[in-house]
């Protein structure tokens, strides 16, 4: 291989897989809420397995952290500093706005900004604004993942501090410790309630998979074929996803177990570090829908909740259609109504509030 070009910072085929990871996602919560609205639980499948899609978030999140900060500007206190601004930027202003519809929602149906029961309604709501952890769903519950990767991009930070050749065996340590605190300890709780947990629970060992991945795409020294590589990830996390189609969140040990961490972030990991190396070494194309809807998966990941129970809703009141039809209907048509309204919320909300809440940086280094 010629090497990787230092203004290479987007991946295509990464990209298309953020937006794999999202509607993984969406397509279990779809059916979680008309189970739990239609009081049916009947046509389970592949998209139970939906949850999935954090597992390949957590893995691709540790691979960009290392593929955007590989180059000598990425090294000091003052690069630190840019780096976690830019990351509270993309996490936080977003973040703020659907979860508020979310507590708007709650006092709307309850009288109370967070779900049932009262007490600690109101602590619960700024803990959830805030991503601080608690030992409950956030507001919005997809912001449970959220609360990890500002664990994992706080502790990155401070890595760029010093030496990048220190970084990953700094992260190989922690993975280390995380290894050696779930043998030594009890295991950590599925929401831990401080970051203490969060940072010896075994999912922040998917973002270490990331990284390492990236590692190893840039020092050019895959350990197999590169095509063979995004094969067998590919088929491994496909082939899992498939036969475990009826696993449930309990069989997987909870939202952050160590089941879902073998089974699925190691294959994931094995695919991205396939399909990175062989687009840096042959550069291919992706449809231009799947790399919008990765730009715009941070932002369906957001909002497809809040979508989905409006929807339901509506669809609550419709008589006369077969469960199963209806089932279909609200699992395929709710995850269609969730790209479509990600696409416009990207372009014309999350894209301005980039742009708006980054402009000191811009200033900062004009």
């Amino acid at each position: 291989m010629e090497g990787v070009r230092s203004d290479q910072t987007r991946l295509d085929s990464l990209q298309a897989l953020r937006a794999v990871a999202a509607i993984l996602v969406v397509l279990f919560h779809a059916a979680s809420i008309w189970r739990e609205k239609m009081g049916a639980d009947l046509f389970q499948g592949p998209w139970d397995m939906g949850w999935a899609g954090v597992d390949l978030f957590f893995v691709l999140s540790g691979f960009i952290m290392v593929w955007v900060t590989r180059d000598a500007r990425f090294i000091g206190p003052k690069a630190a500093l840019h780096f976690f601004w830019k990351r509270l930027t993309r996490i936080f202003p977003i973040w703020w706005i659907f979860c508020a519809l979310m507590g708007a929602y709650f006092l709307f149906a309850y009288g109370i900004p967070a779900r049932p029961p009262e007490d600690g309604a109101q602590a619960r709501f700024w803990f959830s604004m805030a991503l601080w952890p608690q030992s409950v769903l956030p507001v919005l519950p997809v912001g449970w993942t959220l609360t990890f990767e500002m664990a994992f991009y706080a502790l990155f930070a401070v890595l760029i501090v010093f030496p990048s050749r220190w970084r990953l065996p700094i992260l190989i340590g922690w993975g280390g410790f995380i290894l050696w605190s779930w043998r030594t300890q009890s295991a950590p709780p599925i929401l831990p309630g401080d970051w203490g947990g969060i940072l010896r629970s075994p999912m922040c060992l998917e973002f270490i998979f990331g990284a390492i991945a990236a590692q190893m795409v840039l020092s050019m020294r895959p350990p197999l074929p590169i095509g063979f590589l995004a094969i067998i990830g590919g088929l491994t996390f496909m082939v899992t996803y498939g036969v475990h189609s009826n696993w449930t969140l309990a069989q997987a040990g909870g939202l952050a177990d160590y089941p879902r961490v073998w089974i699925f972030g190691l294959p994931a990991a094995l695919l991205i570090l396939g399909l990175a190396t062989y687009e840096v070494e042959a550069p291919f194309k992706f449809p231009k829908i799947m790399t919008d809807l990765g730009d715009a998966s941070y932002t369906l990941y957001l909002l497809h909740m809040p979508l989905l129970l409006a929807l339901i809703r509506g669809f609550e009141r419709v008589e006369g259609i077969p469960l199963l039809l209806s089932f279909a209907i609200f699992l395929i048509g709710g995850t269609i109504a969730c790209v479509i309204a990600s696409l416009y919320a990207y372009r014309f909300l999350e894209r301005p509030l980039l742009k708006l809440s980054r402009f000191p940086l811009v200033k900062s280094r004009e």
